[in-house]
């Protein structure tokens, strides 16, 4: 599995919190590859593509086509991890990831309207 960090040249004064966070609180990380326009995140491996903050999502199919995993990971480096990386839950949802079903929310509560899915606690968005 790979950790995609999808940022922005604007966003360059968050890779240094970014990294002491994910060195803290999850030190067996996999491999983690940040998705810039021009600049080049020195903590961790970069895949820059010259499209503009709103071709965003461009940005990150083209990035994708240079990651040969099967496994990827898609993290926001603006949203900062504040404790222990539960590495068993996340082995969970790679378990899940067949059928219909394609993305999970690693977020503890964001829509109370959400229903249970049967699925270890996560819940149908």
């Amino acid at each position: 599995m790979v950790t995609l960090v999808c940022s922005c040249d604007k966003d360059e004064d968050l890779f240094e919190p970014f990294h002491h966070c994910i060195e803290k609180y999850w030190k067996n990380h996999p491999e983690i590859i940040y998705a810039t326009k021009n600049i080049k995140n020195p903590f961790y491996k970069t895949i820059s593509k010259n499209y503009p903050l709103d071709k965003w999502t461009k940005r990150i199919r083209e990035t994708l086509k240079e990651i040969h995993d099967n496994e990827i990971l898609l993290m926001i480096d603006d949203i900062f991890i504040r404790k222990p990386v539960d590495t068993k839950r996340i082995e969970i949802a790679k378990t899940n990831l067949k059928g219909n079903i394609a993305c999970f929310n690693f977020e503890k509560v964001f829509n109370q309207k959400d229903i249970e899915s049967g699925l270890n606690g996560w819940k149908i968005r």
